[in-house]
């Protein structure tokens, strides 16, 4: 049984592709499996992941019957895990040689240790430099679940890179019901039901790439408004079966407060890049804000948003429309002042 299963879902990111590989297959850490998915891509990705595998044994291959998205894509991969623990790597990224090892050593320091958190290293290609995201644990180098499932709701103070046990990730897979964003709140149900979470040296190289989907005039950009609503129904499962004994409510009120400010973050995407936008696409992604509105739960979001200018939760979608529509001209005029 290898030690540490890699996901590793592929679309078309055939330029970036061979570093990704040559770091995992380069990790000194050598009982491993690497499990590759091709997401249907339409560039050369195939035909690089079938060259890898013919020279590393370790290189497992699979292939989406549609293009689905990385959560279903990583699923499939899941299935095939068989080490000990598991972790992704997306396609466009790379580790440190080291930063399988270093993971196990500081997963192995303790038998309750379920998740060992990197360090996330932000690479910025244009000029090459990086900058490491910060770990806001109080100094704290292992936590309980708990701990780091309500530092990851607030605003990621501890980011979502990590090696999990494999029987905690099959238990929660990834939620395919969106086809971007539902991987963030995995990591969420990971972090919670882990015994312990430590901090490793291992080191993720994060490429900071504009022309990424979440970054993209896209409509996958919206999926972030049904991933939002997913995750906070899987936090009230949670709460609902003890899993948040000591920080329920305050796990709830982080959840709807970040999803109100990314349903607004979404209006103002549509509004700043409505030329990339077809008329019928600007309705659909009108018509899904209308119908998410509902979900809110008023109550929980935080009195800090709904005092600041042009954020209060109105029931009327034309009332928040109007306001959002203010909002995006006073930062209109910020800009070109």
């Amino acid at each position: 049984m290898p030690q540490i299963s890699i996901l590793v879902a592929v679309y078309n990111t055939a330029p970036y592709l061979p570093q990704c590989l040559d770091s995992l297959c380069g990790q000194t850490l050598h009982d491993i499996q690497i499990i590759c998915i091709d997401d249907c891509s339409t560039d050369q990705s195939p035909q690089i992941l079938a060259d890898y595998a013919q020279r590393d044994a370790r290189i497992t291959l699979l292939r989406t019957p549609h293009n689905s998205g990385q959560a279903a894509a990583r699923n499939l991969g899941l299935q095939m895990a068989t080490g000990e623990f598991t972790t992704f790597v997306d396609s466009d990224d790379w580790l440190a040689p080291d930063a399988l090892e270093q993971a196990l050593e500081a997963l192995a320091q303790n038998p309750a240790n379920d998740c060992a958190v990197m360090r996330l290293i932000k690479y910025y290609p244009d000029d090459g430099h990086e900058v490491e995201h910060p770990l806001h644990t109080g100094g704290k180098k292992a936590l309980t679940g708990e701990e780091a499932f309500m530092l990851s709701l607030d605003n990621w103070a501890i980011h979502g890179v990590y090696v999990v046990r494999t029987t905690l990730h099959k238990r929660y897979p990834y939620d395919a019901s969106s086809i971007l964003y539902t991987d963030d709140h995995v990591t969420h149900l990971h972090y919670l039901n882990a015994r312990r979470v430590v901090m490793c040296q291992g080191r993720y190289y994060y490429r900071q790439n504009p022309a990424s989907t979440t970054r993209a005039c896209s409509m996958r950009r919206f999926a972030c408004l049904e991933a939002d609503l997913s995750k906070r129904r899987s936090i009230e499962a949670e709460a609902a079966q003890g899993h948040i004994p000591h920080h329920a409510a305050e796990a709830l009120r982080l959840c709807e407060t970040q999803r109100w400010c990314n349903m607004i973050d979404s209006y103002l995407f549509l509004l700043d890049n409505k030329a990339h936008f077809t008329p019928a696409e600007r309705r659909e992604v009108l018509q899904r804000m209308a119908r998410v509105l509902p979900t809110f739960s008023r109550s929980l979001i935080t009195w800090r948003i709904k005092l600041h200018p042009f954020y209060w939760p109105f029931h009327s979608f034309a009332m928040l429309r109007a306001q959002w529509w203010l909002l995006h001209k006073w930062r209109t005029w910020r800009h070109n002042k």
